[in-house]
């Protein structure tokens, strides 16, 4: 995660609301604004999405074709480039959303 999207949370939610963050934020966050959050009476929720709980939903969409997954795959690499793999996706470089390595 970056600290871009909790920066525009801090600026969209209205006072005595919610914020949640749910996905992976693994490393600090410089730039925090606190004072958003402070003066406005905001809350702030975090975690990991209870994946397994919703993959069976998740199944039977992709199933129904009312998602395809494929759609968020924005890079195809080789097993031999995962080290680049993980370099642009760590650095949020290139529009990535997923990227995906193959043998």
């Amino acid at each position: 995660g970056t600290i871009s999207p909790i920066k525009t949370a801090s600026k969209a939610v209205r006072k005595f609301g919610t914020v949640q963050l749910t996905g992976v934020y693994g490393t600090e966050a410089n730039g925090f604004p606190l004072g958003d959050f402070f003066t406005r009476n905001v809350s702030l929720q975090m975690g990991q999405a209870p994946v397994i709980h919703l993959m069976p939903e998740l199944y039977d969409m992709i199933e129904n074709k009312e998602f395809d997954p494929t759609d968020i795959i924005t890079h195809s690499m080789s097993l031999d480039d995962a080290s680049k793999a993980y370099d642009i996706f760590d650095k949020k470089e290139d529009g990535n959303i997923k990227v995906i390595l193959k043998p």
